[in-house]
């Protein structure tokens, strides 16, 4: 299955990583030229090991637009190892939705997508919290699914996260829950490149996420790792990997 970048055909742009100033903004030139110029980075994750000077980055041109502030976008970068790899933070929900419509995820195959960010309270503390999509299975009921975005991955090995992330955590910790008091849910991490052959969340770097993330393995949460292949022209959808043990 291929999928569109959702760039509303804007073309990528090849250009070279300069620097990245704060986490949501990195500096760039374009081949050949020395003017600097800036784009947004839509994911706040460090990214240390993706972003260094003189990576080969794509740059979307966004200067008709008439209210970006940032006439770029920078959603894709090369890693070291070659591989085209998103740090587009809206780029999971849209493979999701894709490959939910198109029915290729095995465990949701039958399913219908309801809404979009559904409001949910963890019925052990009341908190509020938001997930990604609610869908409906054949039988009418609310299936409820949390999708993550990972671009870590270090000798074949996919992580998550590369940087703390309390709302993630708590997110998880709900959605466990939740599937543990009767709603149907599932954890869709799409590995936003296609070099990887496993899974397991990072719990070097997010103790309180990996712990969130076994409370869901151990309350029967469907968890899916997805793998995409980027290319210029297009976005493939991967292979189904494994947490590894």
């Amino acid at each position: 299955m291929t999928i569109p970048h959702p760039f509303d055909g804007r073309p990528l742009l090849p250009a070279v990583f300069v620097t990245r100033p704060n986490r949501f903004i990195g500096e760039f030139t374009f081949p050949g030229e020395s003017a600097i110029h800036r784009a947004h980075i839509a994911d706040p994750g460090r990214l240390t090991e993706l972003l260094h000077p003189g990576a080969r980055v794509w740059v979307v041109d966004y200067r008709n637009h008439p209210t970006r502030k940032l006439l770029f976008a920078m959603p894709y970068v090369q890693s070291e190892e070659g591989e085209m790899v998103s740090i587009y933070s809206r780029l999971p929900n849209v493979v999701t939705q894709h490959a939910i419509k198109q029915q290729v995820i095995p465990a949701l195959a039958d399913y219908t997508v309801k809404r979009n960010e559904p409001s949910v309270v963890d019925p052990t503390t009341g908190e509020k919290s938001r997930l990604d999509i609610a869908l409906t299975d054949p039988q009418g009921n609310t299936v409820l699914v949390e999708v993550k975005g990972a671009s870590l991955v270090i000798d074949k090995l996919c992580l998550f996260p590369d940087a703390p992330t309390v709302r993630g955590a708590r997110q998880l910790t709900t959605l466990a829950r939740l599937h543990q008091t009767g709603t149907e849910c599932h954890l869709i991490v799409i590995c936003q490149r296609s070099d990887a052959t496993t899974f397991r969340p990072n719990h070097e770097r997010d103790p309180a996420f990996a712990r969130a993330f076994a409370a869901c393995q151990a309350a029967g949460v469907g968890i899916h790792i997805q793998t995409i292949h980027l290319t210029p022209q297009h976005i493939e959808l991967g292979q189904l990997i494994p947490v590894a043990t």
